[in-house]
């Protein structure tokens, strides 16, 4: 259970305290982006290495990541169909979706509903 009595406003603490408190977290915040950092550099060294497929190819691992990726998002998957136009156009892209399927593809002009006819005799008058 929290004690809000054992909090201390910084505006109560001395300038040691607080200059303690900052020092903490900064010395926390580099170890995260240093950790992050390292990661990142793993990632990017197995997506470039050779892996072997079903088929017998070989495919790197960025090649192998987004087969997977386009499966899935092929498969329906509005997750993935969002990362990859993200992706591809470098900033954030409106996917129409009703319930958990895409309908449109604004940018790309792609329906994947077909058009009704307003009659519905269905020759297009």
């Amino acid at each position: 259970m929290l004690h809000p009595e054992n909090l201390i406003p910084q505006s109560q603490r001395t300038p040691e305290q607080r200059r303690e408190m900052a020092a903490n977290g900064g010395r926390k915040s580099g170890q995260v982006r240093r950790r992050n950092r390292d990661i990142k550099k793993a990632l990017l060294a197995m997506l470039g290495r050779d892996l072997p497929s079903k088929s017998g190819e070989k495919l790197t691992g960025a090649e192998g990541l987004a087969t997977a990726m386009l499966k899935e998002a092929l498969k329906g998957n509005p997750k993935h169909i969002q990362q990859i136009l993200d992706l591809i156009y470098g900033r954030k892209q409106e996917v129409e979706m009703k319930g958990s399927v895409v309908t449109k593809l604004p940018d790309l002009n792609i329906s994947f509903l077909p058009e009704t006819t307003d009659n519905g005799s269905g020759d297009g008058e």
